[in-house]
């Protein structure tokens, strides 16, 4: 029996080391979705097919253990001559083609109150000198897009040691598709598929990270900027190195465009940070 997965958050922060990339963000009330071809880990997204079945002789036992009445169909399609990495290429295609149209915006779960967590600010917050920026999530799944609304997806990271198989069930049915069958539909492959943008490796567990990702076939930008509606950003949080200057343009354009935002201000006291509201 499989785990439920837990409700979605209702916050979600994004951590900014270049504190005028935040700033921009908040005065222009736009976020930036990133291509995935520019992420930092060269495994993110990155996947080589794996079956859980070895060979051809495997998935045929498998098809007329669980799909007997379709055993003849398959075996003719798909002979035992028949050389799979030539399906093996067709899934391949179409992750390219997903990796090719994806975009994300990346948001981690906000694991106390405020976003104190030392490595975040650290590794992304450019070591307390930037910025980090809460957004209410339901507002932020309502952003302007084109095209179908299963052109936008929000996911949960998970962490694995391995990457995840296609299972048998999956494959069979993608190999059935193929072949214009009208029982069947790639759904579960695609949706497997889908979940190598939302998968990372364990080393990566830290970031709790909670991902946007937008899909547009029709640009070749390495960025793209999306409108937030009004009242997306409910609080900025200010490192305890921030530049002063830049601080005070934060509550400027806190002031103006995001009236019911709070703005916090972290404060090293001993050997702790805290966070003073200052709006």
């Amino acid at each position: 029996m499989s785990t439920p997965m837990p409700p979605p958050p209702k916050k979600v922060v994004r951590f900014y080391g270049n504190a005028d990339f935040a700033l921009e963000t908040v005065a222009l009330n736009e976020i930036t979705f990133i291509h995935s071809d520019k992420f930092n880990d060269p495994f993110d997204p990155n996947y080589t097919v794996k079956n859980e079945f070895s060979d051809h002789a495997e998935l045929a036992n498998w098809v007329k253990k669980h799909h007997p009445d379709f055993l003849d169909y398959f075996l003719k399609h798909f002979p035992a001559s028949n050389n799979l990495n030539t399906v093996n290429e067709k899934v391949t295609k179409e992750i390219k083609k997903l990796f090719k149209n994806t975009y994300i915006f990346s948001t981690c779960k906000p694991m106390t109150k405020y976003p104190d967590r030392t490595y975040m600010w650290g590794h992304y917050g450019n070591g307390h000198r930037g910025v980090a920026i809460e957004f209410d999530l339901e507002k932020l799944q309502q952003l302007s897009w084109k095209g179908k609304r299963g052109d936008f997806l929000t996911q949960e990271m998970e962490y694995h040691d391995n990457s995840p198989k296609i299972s048998c069930e999956e494959y069979f049915e993608f190999m059935m598709f193929k072949t214009k069958h009208p029982a069947f539909t790639e759904r579960k492959i695609m949706e497997k598929l889908n979940k190598v943008f939302s998968w990372k490796h364990k080393d990566w567990e830290l970031e709790n990270e909670y991902r946007l990702m937008w899909r547009n076939d029709k640009t070749n930008l390495s960025f793209i900027r999306k409108p937030l509606m009004p009242a997306t950003i409910t609080s900025i949080y200010l490192g305890c190195r921030i530049d002063k200057k830049l601080a005070q343009k934060f509550e400027k354009e806190i002031r103006n465009k995001h009236p019911n935002a709070n703005l916090y201000a972290a404060r090293q006291n001993v050997d702790k940070l805290e966070f003073e509201r200052i709006k």
